[in-house]
């Protein structure tokens, strides 16, 4: 049976995360094709995929929350100690949203270097 690329992207995510180089930073995940995702729930329903959603299949906050958790359940699964896991929903060609996205990750990082400074 073939994975779908949400699974695969999940499994990716997993395998960066349990590098022995990376297991100890924090990370940005991006969760690109915000503006595909809500025309892809319009016309399917997640629950084909994924049984265990109990959300509402056509609310793109459940749904979100929903693929987010995906990822964070492989980052929870871990055995170690882990810094925190930013994440953000962009559309790659709205680059008001990729604009303000960079700047929040640049803010972000800026915040994080200082405080390790102080401490």
């Amino acid at each position: 049976k073939t994975k779908n690329r949400l699974t695969e992207s999940c499994e990716l995510f997993q395998t960066i995360i349990e590098h022995k180089f990376l297991n100890q930073i924090s990370i940005i995940l991006f969760l690109n094709k915000h503006d595909l995702l809500i025309e892809k729930i319009g016309r399917s329903n997640i629950k084909n995929w994924y049984p265990e959603f109990t959300g509402d299949s056509k609310n793109i906050e459940h749904v979100k929350e929903f693929i987010l958790n995906l990822f964070l359940r492989y980052r929870n699964q871990t055995n170690m100690t882990l810094p925190k896991t930013y994440h953000h929903y962009t559309t790659a060609v709205d680059t008001d949203n990729i604009k303000h996205v960079f700047d929040t990750v640049r803010q972000t990082i800026l915040q994080k270097n200082i405080n390790d400074i102080l401490l």
